[in-house]
């Protein structure tokens, strides 16, 4: 996904979607804390900052130079076109790349998440998302994205 925002693939966003950005270094770091300090049996989520989906795909954007997706697509269009595609494509013997069936599915509701408790019992802290999807535009420009 910040691949094809970052190439310019993504020509419109999904309205109502919502993420949770957080760099998987801060992730790695928020595990060291739960084995060191975390109590036995408690479960801890690791996040960072809940972004619409409208704010990620701008971030990024701006992060390789772009500009960002200005169309907001309805879920229900998006599951219509990506069903659409998926059985065409599959006519031919390809999947998709850029709107796929279970990606959209997945997106249907927002992905957002509290780390309070986290950040609270474990000292668990994250870096700006700005600050995650601007590396991870870099590294998908870069190649390093697969």
């Amino acid at each position: 996904m910040v691949a094809d925002v970052a190439r310019g693939r993504a020509r419109a966003y999904l309205t109502g979607a919502a993420l949770n950005v957080v760099a998987v270094e801060d992730v790695a770091a928020g595990h060291l804390l739960a084995f060191e300090h975390g109590r036995s049996g408690e479960r801890y989520l690791l996040g960072g900052e809940n972004l619409s989906l409208r704010e990620v795909f701008a971030i990024v954007a701006r992060a390789a130079g772009r500009r960002p997706p200005r169309i907001g697509v309805p879920w229900a269009l998006a599951h219509g076109a990506a069903r659409a595609g998926d059985a065409a494509l599959r006519l031919v013997g390809r999947e998709p790349s850029l709107l796929v069936l279970d990606e959209v599915r997945l997106a249907r509701l927002p992905m957002t998440f509290d780390d309070a408790r986290a950040r609270r019992e474990l000292g668990y802290a994250s870096r700006p998302a700005e600050q995650a999807l601007v590396a991870a535009a870099g590294a998908a420009l870069a190649g390093r994205d697969r």
